[in-house]
């Protein structure tokens, strides 16, 4: 018999940044394995570069680490980063072969990237026994329709961005490794799930997990009285995010309410980032957007409490946990009316029809003139995040992962 407390769990987490804002993925990986490294379920290695080791101790998971060396593949040249990522976590496995050999260890690709993936799968083709967990909590979109209009009703077809293309076709490899290989696979909600069902993926092999939040840190952190904003918006610099989009929706309100303010928090000054600074300066917003580049945990969560709103104009995701958060801190939110956010909360939110930014405008404006009404959806964003504690999520992940495996 296994004893389960000694179970060697390898974490591969290759493709982190410490400096920018933590992915939905990475943290969903983080907070349930520090529980479960808690509890005394598994004994764990996590295999990175120095980033990701960085970003595990930031968050408080000191584990062991199995640190790929980054030092002839900089992050500079994204190609060389990227083949370095993909080839350097093979040779530190190889190297360590014995290690995952072992016939009770079970490793956990905590992304659907190549980099992540393909580690994994070379854990399983050396150990026959090894237990596989994927994560595969984003669909690369259609190039053709984009993140913009895939749920549109609209049948509009867009010029496909070379990186989605890309993204796309890779997502598409990783998918076969999983199919193949994974033996457990962790997914953002239950539509996510039927469309991976569509793809050939088993549903007894799929747990939607969505994120998770922390309850009792979030509700023991108090407003920052120096923190006055009417609306705020957290997450990355990406078009999947709708940014653009939340400018343009902002411009509208400051039109019938011209002293609002908005806080975005976000990662990193990229191209996309260019085009947003651009469009608020376009439209002389700079008196009414502010920019916040990362900030986490107790100061986030004082940021949030402070603001009226919470706002997100993505139409493309899995659900999010910043809205999770904003949730949690007592934010009215309003959102688009997706299939991923409807399937992760189905109530609890400010729905507005999908790529309606009119609607939406709208919706920021009687809300933030509406007192009671913002009030109602304070409360009912507050309960509809019940539950979704990071202990009940390590909870379920764990019995997910030991489900007719030998104890």
């Amino acid at each position: 018999m296994v004893n389960v407390s000694r179970r060697k769990f390898l974490i591969v987490m290759n493709g982190e940044d410490s400096k920018g804002c933590i992915s939905g993925g990475t943290r969903i990986t983080i907070e349930t394995a520090k529980i479960m490294r808690e509890k005394g379920y598994f004994d764990f290695v996590t295999l990175c570069s120095k980033e990701g080791m960085l970003i595990c101790k930031r968050c408080g998971f000191d584990n062991e680490f199995l640190i790929w060396d980054t030092t002839f593949f900089p992050r500079s040249s994204e190609m060389l980063y990227s083949f370095g990522s993909l080839i350097m976590p093979l040779i530190l496995l190889w190297k360590n072969k014995r290690r995952i050999k072992e016939p009770d260890i079970i490793v956990w690709s905590q992304s659907d990237f190549l980099f992540d993936v393909f580690s994994a799968f070379f854990v399983k083709l050396i150990n026959k026994q090894a237990v596989w967990l994927a994560s595969f909590y984003l669909i690369a979109p259609n190039p053709f329709r984009g993140y913009k209009f895939y749920w549109s009703k609209e049948r509009r077809i867009s010029f496909p961005r070379p990186r989605l293309i890309i993204y796309w076709i890779t997502q598409r490899l990783s998918l076969a490794f999983i199919k193949f290989g994974a033996d457990k696979l962790l997914v953002a909600n239950d539509s996510d799930r039927q469309r991976l069902v569509s793809l050939g993926v088993d549903i007894n092999k799929m747990l939607p997990i969505g994120g998770g939040i922390e309850e009792k840190r979030i509700d023991n952190t108090p407003a920052d009285k120096n923190v006055n904003f009417d609306a705020v918006y957290m997450g990355r610099m990406h078009p999947q995010k709708g940014i653009l989009e939340i400018v343009e929706i902002w411009r509208t309100v400051v039109e019938k309410m011209p002293h609002v303010k908005l806080a975005i928090i976000s990662d990193a000054k990229n191209n996309y980032a260019e085009q947003v600074f651009k469009k608020i300066k376009d439209n002389r917003l700079e008196d009414n957007i502010k920019i916040f580049w990362y900030i986490d945990f107790e100061k986030k969560y004082a940021f949030l409490k402070s603001c009226k709103l919470y706002i997100t104009a993505e139409m493309y995701h899995d659900g999010g946990l910043a809205m999770l958060e904003a949730m949690a801190c007592g934010l009215a939110t309003i959102s688009f009316d997706t299939p991923a956010i409807k399937a992760m909360l189905p109530e609890g939110r400010f729905e507005v029809p999908l790529n309606n930014l009119e609607a939406f405008s709208n919706a920021v404006v009687t809300l933030l003139q509406d007192d009671s009404l913002r009030k109602k959806y304070s409360a009912l964003a507050k309960v509809a995040t019940k539950g979704w504690d990071w202990n009940d999520k390590a909870n379920q992940i764990y019995h997910f992962i030991m489900n007719n495996i030998e104890r």
